[in-house]
């Protein structure tokens, strides 16, 4: 098990920020391009290299993020409606995952079929946004990094409107 960790800045025109495993090591650079129409995410590992980039679908009713890996694959994540709770799914023929959040929308565990592979955590009383991520398999460890960026741009879109 492994866990890793980000916090962002509460004022800010884009998000910048590294990731961190439980020994304060860096392990993940994102950042946001900044556009007027959109969203966009490249998340870089240790050696600059491009690790999966996000990218907002225009002209969706509910928010869709596309997930691309650099070996190709990819996850498309989608907002679904539902009253006072965040509620979202993942569509892929590359990744076999769901995402389960609890009523708060602060704790979503993410499973493969009927193995739990990582449990994402958003902190209730921080200052700025700061998530926790607890990989149990390490094959999947990539896609909890973007499920976890994914949910805290669909909570910031929520708190705004």
């Amino acid at each position: 098990m492994r866990r890793l960790y980000f916090k962002q800045k509460i004022i800010k025109m884009t998000d910048h920020f590294l990731i961190y495993d439980e020994y304060e090591k860096p392990i993940y650079q994102v950042d946001q391009e900044l556009k007027l129409i959109g969203h966009s995410v490249n998340v870089l590992n240790l050696e600059n290299e491009n690790t999966f980039k996000i990218e907002r679908q225009l002209l969706k009713i509910m928010p869709r993020y596309t997930v691309t890996f650099s070996d190709g694959k990819e996850f498309i994540i989608k907002q679904n409606f539902k009253l006072f709770k965040i509620n979202v799914s993942l569509i892929s023929s590359d990744f076999d995952l769901e995402i389960k959040g609890d009523f708060m929308s602060l704790n979503f565990n993410i499973n493969s079929g009927r193995n739990l592979v990582g449990v994402i955590t958003k902190k209730f009383l921080s200052f700025g946004d700061s998530f926790s991520i607890e990989v149990l398999d390490s094959k999947y460890q990539d896609a909890l990094v973007a499920i976890s960026i994914v949910l805290d741009r669909i909570i910031d879109d929520l708190q705004r409107s």
